[in-house]
């Protein structure tokens, strides 16, 4: 069977997999087991599936991914917040959600809320609409820790008529069509004169989508962070940037993320976590990129 191209066999192969005992072995091997050894079982389970099943193959992509940094200084008050819930540790605004235990949700929720995160949002956006006015552009955020709840205020405020959204109390059929107008070229003129040009969904959403016709321009509102597994939260912002960079993209892909300061430009946990989602290692991880 191996080399063979199959088309439309996905839920008899996710059978045979569940019913091969595959799910409950790599299940066992994670808390019981270094990180080495978890990803060589990886490694060798991705092997045979690319082998044995070569659906979704096709050719690779011919565009290139940028990832740009904008970093942006947060207000003395926010400051001011992070040095009392740090007064306890040495590491001031270099603290980590590790470090901080039961007070890292406190930390995350007092950078995703910075207006100065805000304000980075609308610049960056403002300046990809001034280069491209027809384009679409996909921004993604954390739906804890007040990440969505922020992008969406700081949409509301700067692009009230021009952004569109869906969450978890929209219906299905609401999402079907926000989703369809981002998924699609615009082709009549009526089309291209309709104002929804951003879209904002959260990381929890980052599966699924075909926005690679229309989209180029992913912003990552904030890092992703969901706990102490760094190769869970970088699988899910590579979920969010393969919403646009898959087969069928006819640009080059603009990743723009969003990484909020001390008020002097002290590195802070935004920094920490991006580093964290960017390791080589763990990327690699997270993609199942490993090398034959």
């Amino acid at each position: 069977m191996g080399g063979t191209y199959l088309t439309g066999a996905s839920h008899h192969w996710r059978k045979e997999e569940r019913e091969s005992g595959r799910d409950l072995f790599l299940n066992m091997q994670e808390n019981n087991r270094s990180r080495e050894y978890r990803c060589a079982v990886q490694e060798s389970c991705h092997r045979y599936v690319r082998e044995a099943c070569q659906r979704n193959r096709g050719q690779d992509l011919v565009v290139d991914k940028t990832v740009e940094r904008h970093y942006v200084n947060m207000p003395d008050s926010d400051g001011e917040k992070i040095l009392q819930l740090t007064a306890d540790l040495n590491s001031a605004y270099g603290v980590t959600p590790d470090q901080l235990g039961e007070k890292a949700g406190d930390l995350l929720s007092i950078t995703a809320s910075s207006k100065a995160r805000h304000e980075a949002l609308v610049k960056i956006i403002t300046s990809i609409l001034k280069e491209e006015p027809a384009t679409k552009i996909i921004v993604f955020a954390n739906a804890s820790y007040g990440g969505y709840d922020s992008a969406k205020a700081a949409l509301d405020d700067a692009f009230k008529n021009r952004y569109a959204n869906v969450d978890d109390s929209s219906s299905v059929e609401r999402q079907n069509e926000v989703i369809a107008w981002f998924r699609h070229k615009d082709v009549t003129s009526e089309e291209r004169k309709r104002d929804k040009r951003i879209l904002l969904l959260s990381y929890e959403q980052a599966a699924g989508h075909n926005l690679q016709k229309a989209c180029h321009n992913v912003i990552m509102y904030e890092p992703m962070y969901s706990g102490s597994d760094a190769v869970a939260d970088a699988s899910i912002e590579e979920q969010a940037i393969g919403r646009v960079m898959r087969q069928g993209q006819e640009h080059d892909v603009t990743v723009s993320r969003i990484l909020v300061k001390g008020p002097s430009g002290e590195d802070c946990v935004d920094n920490w976590v991006t580093d964290r989602n960017e390791d080589e290692e763990v990327l690699k991880a997270a993609t199942s990129n490993f090398d034959d």
